[in-house]
């Protein structure tokens, strides 16, 4: 089984590349998306001048767009999405491969990292992400999938994400809802496959306008008969842990809630997708 992992940096964060790169392997290659936003001279390290690595360049801003430009350049049986900020292990690519041969059926895949923070708390067990445990979420970069499977299928939408106009987070659970709603099985396995130095943005950034916007699109997508008790809940639980107002919350959740509906956010019968 072939392997790409796709890379995501931004402007200076190639030089930072180096450190997702493992010795080489013949069924591993590298994508790298090197998104651009200043004036470079394109120069690329000497420390990726390999022949597993394939660079491609994408002018402008926005990490969904980066995304799907190296799901774009793919040509292996299976991706890894990755940042420029992560730290492989070969072994827990080798089980993420074993998990794809002993289950064919599977098309996605959510495996676990580790980090100095310990943020989150991930099952011991595989489940469908159809019946995922309550509390559970997954980050881009804890996703794997069957190329043929996404590639010119799904992409991420380039609306959510780092970069996108207004909402600044939840591209990876639209990602894995759109994957659903075309009936892709996809699984969750406690393989940690990397070491992820830093905060997830819902933890480091929970009261950025963004990110709370974000979240507006989310709970009304997920939750279309109840959004918004449920944005009343989140306000007041994002004021108490961000120290951010209240009011000025629960506007940006509603205003969330109105920009998924205008951008034809709501099309999906969750119901149905998550039917037991």
């Amino acid at each position: 089984m072939t392997i790409d992992i796709l890379v995501c940096t931004l402007d200076d964060g190639i030089y930072d590349v180096k450190q997702v790169l493992l010795p080489e392997n013949p069924h591993i290659k590298y994508i790298i998306s090197w998104q651009q936003t200043k004036k470079y001279s394109s120069i690329i390290p000497q420390a990726l001048i390999r022949e597993d690595v394939q660079i491609y360049i994408l002018k402008g801003k926005g990490l969904s767009r980066n995304r799907n430009n190296a799901i774009k350049h793919a040509t292996s049986e299976v991706c890894l999405i990755a940042d420029d900020d992560v730290v492989f292990n070969i072994e827990g690519i080798m089980r993420v491969c074993e998990f794809y041969q002993q289950h064919p059926e599977v098309d996605v895949l959510t495996y676990k990292f580790s980090s100095k923070f310990n943020q989150k708390k991930h099952p011991d067990y595989s489940f469908n992400l159809k019946m995922a445990p309550k509390g559970y979420s997954v980050s881009s970069i804890e996703i794997s999938f069957r190329r043929e499977k996404i590639q010119g299928i799904i992409s991420f939408n380039e609306l959510l994400g780092l970069g996108a106009p207004y909402a600044g987070a939840g591209e990876e659970n639209l990602f894995l809802l759109d994957c659903l709603n075309q009936n892709l099985k996809c699984h969750y396995a406690p393989i940690n496959v990397l070491y992820h130095n830093e905060e997830s943005t819902g933890r480091s950034q929970g009261g950025n306008p963004r990110v709370i916007f974000s979240r507006g699109i989310l709970t009304r997508i997920f939750n279309p008969k109840d959004y918004l008790f449920r944005y009343l809940w989140l306000a007041r639980s994002i004021k108490i842990n961000h120290q951010v107002g209240f009011w000025s919350t629960l506007s940006l959740l509603y205003k969330g809630g109105r920009y998924a509906k205008k951008n034809g956010m709501l099309r999906y019968d969750i119901k149905e997708i998550y039917k037991k």
